[in-house]
């Protein structure tokens, strides 16, 4: 927690589809996150979201981290009303129990 309290923002340049803890815990904490527009993550923060890079162009990434320091007490704020949205979607206690089912279904097809 406190890395997330000592820094502005996360850079999170994904170059394939991925879910990350990282990007929840970033929001939870009111941190916003610069990422690539791919898989789930884009589907939940929209077309119209200010902080999307190109993770293959420097100049891109440096352009959006410019563009959040013209505002980041702002994007902080937008950043910490998406935490508790997406809280409510990607809940801990839930993603566990669906990993353990996932989990323990291999596990079956696999002996069997």
């Amino acid at each position: 927690a406190q890395c997330y309290a000592d820094c502005d923002a996360i850079v999170y340049p994904a170059l394939s589809e991925a879910h990350s803890y990282t990007v929840l815990e970033a929001f939870h904490y009111g941190r916003p996150v610069i990422t690539s527009r791919l898989g789930w993550l884009a589907d939940e923060l929209g077309p119209d979201y200010p902080l999307y890079i190109n993770p293959h162009d420097p100049s891109s990434i440096h352009a959006v981290v410019q563009h959040l320091y013209s505002d980041v007490r702002g994007y902080q704020k937008d950043a910490q009303h998406l935490g508790r949205k997406l809280e409510k979607v990607y809940r801990y206690d839930k993603m566990i129990r669906e990993y353990t089912k996932m989990f323990l279904e291999w596990k079956k097809n696999k002996k069997g």
